[in-house]
């Protein structure tokens, strides 16, 4: 799955890939008792025609038919931004994954494995990574994918006009020195030849091979001569122009109506399965209507409850579920000027019952999560639990921080005798994470703590982060965007640096290159979490459930790819 960037130091939802310090990528998770409104409006007749144009393509004569087209819902628009190294939504995201090719991608249970790499080798020391690339690899304009494509996408995304992948290219060594205008080239990449290439790192990180690896590779010929800060002003090259060397280009796009994919004639790994892929913006209430309809082959149906993934599953639909490469979490504010005091911390650590609202409120479809590891990747500590709430213990962290209800009025005053008020933002429209907070704050008042609530859309909550003394704490999706869980390469360790066991726990696992030791390291870390009082607290992953037609063959999908092999999908009259 090609890697993809996120839009801001700060911007957290709906992205992927590319995280600068202290970067959380939100998911907007919903679930339970209705679905969430969606974003796209009711369906056009131009919509409609995208959606029902699928007409039969058989693979011989006697031989099963299968349609020429297989249509994905999306509950909101694309903004047609599909290079690869753009900032980008979701949704963007999902065309770039299709329209470009990687080096590598990741398979349905989160291993890498080849993709335009033929084969590749790391380093006994994991500092120096090399890949031969296949010969019969094209874009859709014809050119040939070369190496120098590959350097040429790691040049561009070092680029001194804009900053926005410095966080991550630093671990490619001399990226740092030609970003500041002091090298005329990288000295960690280096083109051995037309189909191999060579990547030197400052030192070994865990996620090198991932984020080089899923990449979606940039072709030289056509983005040579742009600056990288000014590619949303050639727009001539983006939506319906770009060129990749996936699977399938975009053959037309219609916002807030559907993006349309064809396939790719030249295509590495030979013909593709079904000629049609398209992405169709579907209101949100309406998909089970659209998949009985047939004006749909595949939903993400996550928001349904449990007895109306059933009830699909009943009338010929089948249903995956795998878990969110993302943890849902409270961010406390760890500002110079409106930290949140550790008593409080402590106390919410305390007082609050994941488990319980995991059972009560998501019907169990989600697995509490005591770290930021997803719980589809290989190092999800599934046998470090979650503890119970201890509403004794929360009363005394809050009384130990000089925080006691003076008045008598079942809330406490902070230690100066003044009113306490615990703010607590989220972004709206996501029913899981709101009832989470509304089950937060009913809890609190058992311990005496009196939690406000705002709900707002994201921009405005982008706007109270902005201001240091508007808030104690918010909600957030925290996202990787790969099997491997390295905590360090994204700034997410400095948020769980007041326990300085799980601290230096993360640290080391940054350095180890055996996955069982890793995988030890972090099991040992979220034991010292799911005590601790850290800026930043899991709280749990949600499992994710798509519906599809029983007659699609060879559909995969799993926590960290969506399209695996796309190419080979196919729908059977």
């Amino acid at each position: 799955m090609p890697l993809v960037a996120s839009c801001t130091t700060y911007y957290q939802e709906e992205t992927k890939g590319m995280k600068k310090k202290i970067v959380a990528v939100v998911c907007m998770l919903a679930m339970t008792v209705s679905m969430i409104a969606g974003c796209g409006g009711d369906s056009t007749d131009e919509n409609k025609d995208a959606g029902d144009k699928q007409e039969s393509q058989s693979e011989g004569s006697g031989e099963k038919k299968y349609k020429d087209t297989i249509v994905y819902s999306f509950d909101a628009t694309p903004t047609g931004d599909f290079l690869s190294v753009q900032s980008g939504s979701d949704y963007n995201t999902s065309v770039m994954d299709i329209v470009h090719g990687s080096l590598l991608i990741t398979d349905e249970a989160g291993n890498l494995e080849d993709y335009f790499a033929k084969s590749h080798e790391v380093s006994e020391d994991g500092t120096v990574i090399t890949f031969h690339l296949r010969d019969n690899g094209y874009f859709n304009d014809g050119e040939k994918v070369t190496a120098d494509d590959v350097a040429f996408t790691f040049q561009y995304m070092c680029d001194p006009s804009d900053e926005r992948w410095s966080g991550v290219t630093t671990m490619i060594k001399g990226a740092d020195a030609y970003r500041e205008g002091t090298a005329d080239s990288i000295e960690g990449i280096k083109v051995i030849d037309e189909k191999t290439i060579e990547f030197t790192l400052t030192q070994y990180f865990p996620k090198a091979l991932s984020f080089i690896g899923e990449m979606g590779i940039v072709p030289e010929h056509i983005w040579k001569d742009i600056p990288y800060s000014e590619i949303e002003n050639h727009r001539e090259l983006l939506g319906e122009n770009i060129v990749g060397c996936g699977p399938y280009h975009v053959a037309e796009f219609v916002e807030d109506q559907y993006v349309k994919l064809e396939a790719n004639d030249d295509f590495y790994m030979g013909d593709v399965a079904t000629k049609y892929f398209i992405f169709r913006v579907t209101n949100a209430d309406s998909i089970t209507t659209e998949l009985r309809t047939g004006n749909i082959d595949i939903a993400a149906v996550t928001n349904l409850l449990k007895a109306e993934l059933d009830q699909l599953d009943n009338e010929g639909f089948d249903i995956k579920y795998f878990p969110y490469d993302l943890v849902q979490a409270i961010i406390f504010n760890n500002s110079e000027t409106g930290a949140t005091p550790e008593a409080v911390k402590q106390a919410i650590r305390y007082g609050m019952d994941v488990n319980g609202f995991i059972e009560n409120y998501m019907e169990g479809r989600a697995d509490a999560a005591p770290i930021l590891i997803s719980s589809g990747s290989w190092a999800f500590p599934k046998d470090v639990k979650y503890p119970d709430p201890d509403i004794d213990a929360a009363k005394k962290a809050l009384e130990d921080g000089g925080y006691k209800d003076v008045n008598n009025d079942g809330f406490v005053e902070d230690p100066d005798g003044n009113p306490y008020t615990f703010r607590l933002v989220y972004p709206t429209g996501l029913t899981c994470r709101e009832q989470f907070a509304v089950v937060l704050q009913e809890e609190a008042k058992e311990f005496g703590l009196n939690i406000e609530l705002t709900g707002t859309d994201f921009p405005s909550l982008m706007s109270i982060m902005n201001d240091d003394t508007a808030y104690e704490a918010y909600l957030m999706g925290n996202g990787v965007d790969s099997a491997d869980p390295d905590l360090n390469a994204y700034g997410f360790i400095d948020s769980f640096a007041e326990s300085k066991e799980a601290y230096d726990l993360i640290a080391e696992a940054a350095t180890e290159l055996d996955q069982d030791k890793r995988c030890e390291l972090y099991k040992e870390a979220a034991e010292y979490l799911v005590k601790a009082p850290t800026t930043r607290m899991s709280l749990y992953c949600q499992e994710k459930a798509y519906a599809y037609r029983d007659t699609i063959e060879n559909y995969a999908a799993g926590s960290f790819n969506n399209f695996y092999h796309v190419h080979e999908w196919k729908m059977a009259e």
